[in-house]
């Protein structure tokens, strides 16, 4: 998402907020966090699965495949600013990343050729966050939290390295080649998140905490390059990341590449690719009292 409007007033929102409540009758506390976080990823997934499924046409043996990037982390911090002991306003910011890689034995009996097949798509980006907190205790060691709002996402970038090389006897190379996409989301894509959690009061200014929390963040018109190799070329794609049908392979998707201008198919109902960060996070740390 990336809507001009909410994500200037998300800025100037925080902008204003900061000296303001540091200097009004509130209580701020530092809460630092992190943890395993399970990511969508969108086009990132659905490109890399076409790579490996169009392999398979070729070979008569194969063995491993791909493996979806879903798994990863999310580290971060947050100033909170209590205006009562009730709400509160959150403005931190974080770092998450996740990145996975996928390995294919391929070989034909017949010829004796065997080979490999490669990809690590790798995800990540830096979210600053603006957030509406409300606390409920429940007894004098527990309370009960739920936030939601919006982060701006800084850096946010995807990288694969795919290849795919194939050798006869003697290990002798006979054919190869090598895809490297580098792209990232120019501007301040804004997304929305949310969540809920635990405090258990371990010292008089010092809470453990757990939580549990949401995001949505679908990003288009990631730029960069893809850099295609092989024995007979070399060849440099600068422009957006693009997600295509490949006609021939019914039902599965084409390689989400760098194109200079939208592919043409045919009927391959090309699109720009959606890197989706959008996940679910498991996460715990502590919330000091200042």
């Amino acid at each position: 998402m990336n809507n001009p409007i909410l994500r200037k007033a998300m800025i100037s929102m925080a902008i204003l907020l900061i000296p303001g409540l540091a200097l009004a009758d509130v209580k701020i506390s530092l809460k630092i966090r992190g943890g395993w976080a399970y990511f969508s990823g969108g086009d990132v997934n659905r490109g890399a699965l076409s790579l490996f499924d169009w392999e398979r046409t070729f070979w008569p043996a194969t063995q491993g495949g791909h493996r979806p990037v879903h798994s990863g982390y999310e580290i971060g911090g947050d100033i909170i600013f209590k205006l009562n002991p009730t709400i509160g306003i959150g403005i931190g910011g974080g770092y998450l990343r996740t990145s996975r890689g996928s390995v294919m034995d391929v070989s034909d009996p017949e010829t004796g050729i065997t080979g490999w097949l490669t990809t690590r798509p790798d995800l990540s980006a830096t979210p600053i966050r603006l957030a509406l907190i409300l606390d409920f205790p429940v007894s004098k060691k527990f309370n009960l939290s739920a936030s939601i709002g919006g982060s701006c996402y800084l850096q946010a970038r995807y990288r694969d390295n795919a290849e795919e090389s194939t050798y006869v006897g003697n290990n002798m190379l006979v054919g190869w080649y090598a895809i490297r996409t580098r792209v990232e989301k120019k501007g301040v894509p804004l997304g929305f998140d949310g969540g809920v959690g635990i405090e258990y009061h371990l010292a008089p200014r010092i809470f453990l905490c757990f939580d549990v929390k949401g995001r949505y963040a679908r990003l288009r018109g990631l730029e960069g390059s893809s850099a295609f190799s092989d024995e007979f070329n070399d060849i440099l794609e600068w422009g957006k990341l693009y997600y295509e049908s490949v006609p021939m392979l019914a039902g599965s998707a084409r390689l989400t590449m760098v194109q200079t201008s939208p592919p043409a198919g045919p009927g391959g109902e090309p699109r720009q690719a959606v890197v989706d960060l959008s996940a679910i996070s498991l996460q715990a740390g502590i919330r000091i009292r200042l």
